[in-house]
């Protein structure tokens, strides 16, 4: 009885160690790739498939996973039936992605935590970027209002391709629509080297017409206020999230 209560700890202990081996960050640039490109270079996750942005971690549903931007949930994870995904690149600094050993301060998901971080405007020269695609449209603007003190970023995307639809031979695509427009805007103050103040909003709204019989919007609003206070070395890094704003609105 001794020797199997011994052996029944030990597995219990070699299980705990794999676990935690698997319960590690997984992070890298995001910028210029999709939720799709991220996730399957990830192992024990793969994509839910075509047309849709979701992905699902060792089996579990795609609902089951936490999305995090500006410390906030985004439930619509995706544009244009999953082809592109609902966080501009072009704003991101980096992703994390828990799968296991999640920490307390998520709250907890059955499968997974996807921490999306934004990049930080460019505090000391004015920068911008635009695009353009047979398809859609984006642009990215950042600088200093006041140099290394009060600066700011913004992006945003549309889509113009109703076109497409015309080209077709169905008459039912033909009197099809589908469009999306997202819009990230942050702006970040210095009160001094241990205090900084951010505020972050992001917008998007995706709308879809099938031969006139079937149609769908959905929206996504999120806006945050946040203080971070540095101490010295030997202490933690302080995140106080003064209000986190979160609306999101599906109608068919």
């Amino acid at each position: 009885m001794r020797t199997r209560s011994v052996l029944t700890a030990v597995l219990l202990l070699i299980s705990a160690i794999v676990y935690a081996q698997d319960s590690y960050e997984i992070s890298w640039d995001y910028r210029g790739q999709s939720f799709r490109d991220f996730v399957s270079r990830t192992e024990s996750v793969y994509p839910v498939g075509e047309g849709s942005a979701g992905f699902n971690v060792r089996g579990g549903s795609a609902d089951q996973n936490l999305i995090l931007l500006y410390g906030a949930p985004l439930y619509n994870s995706s544009h244009f039936f999953g082809f592109f995904s609902a966080v501009n690149p072009d704003i991101i600094k980096d992703v994390t992605l828990y799968k296991g050993g999640i920490p307390s301060r998520y709250g907890g998901r059955l499968s997974s935590v996807m921490d999306i971080v934004s990049r930080e405007g460019n505090r000391r020269v004015f920068a911008g970027s635009a695009g353009i695609s047979p398809v859609t449209a984006h642009f990215t603007a950042e600088g200093p209002v006041k140099k290394d003190t009060l600066y700011y970023l913004v992006s945003g995307r549309t889509t113009f391709n109703n076109w497409v639809f015309g080209l077709m031979d169905n008459l039912s695509l033909r009197n099809s629509h589908a469009s999306f427009d997202d819009l990230n805007a942050s702006a970040y103050y210095d009160l001094n080297r241990k205090n900084k103040i951010d505020i972050s909003a992001y917008y998007s709204f995706d709308s879809f017409r099938y031969n006139s019989d079937t149609t769908f919007t959905y929206r996504n609003n999120i806006a945050s206020l946040r203080w971070r206070h540095f101490f010295p070395a030997a202490f933690f890094l302080f995140y106080l999230f003064i209000t986190v704003f979160i609306n999101t609105k599906y109608q068919a």
